[in-house]
């Protein structure tokens, strides 16, 4: 998640690895100072209540972490 102005924007998307690799599209050079948030929540593959929405989680979000993006 990262902030352009006041408004959140969020993103992410579904993994079973230990690590992801940020694409581009996520946002670089749009958030304020390049900061982005991050957090990590354990869901159930196809339990979302409908078109759009997230899979039911399994664990509370983990706690949130900071980084900077930059070239």
């Amino acid at each position: 998640m990262h902030y352009v102005g006041e408004e959140p924007r969020y993103w992410g998307d579904a993994v079973k690895e230990t690590q992801w690799r940020v694409p581009i599209e996520a946002g670089f050079g749009e958030a304020g100072n390049d900061r982005f948030y991050w957090w990590v929540t354990v869901r159930r593959a196809n339990t979302a209540p409908g078109s759009g929405q997230l899979d039911l989680a399994l664990s509370p979000p983990s706690d949130t972490r900071t980084f900077y993006w930059s070239e």
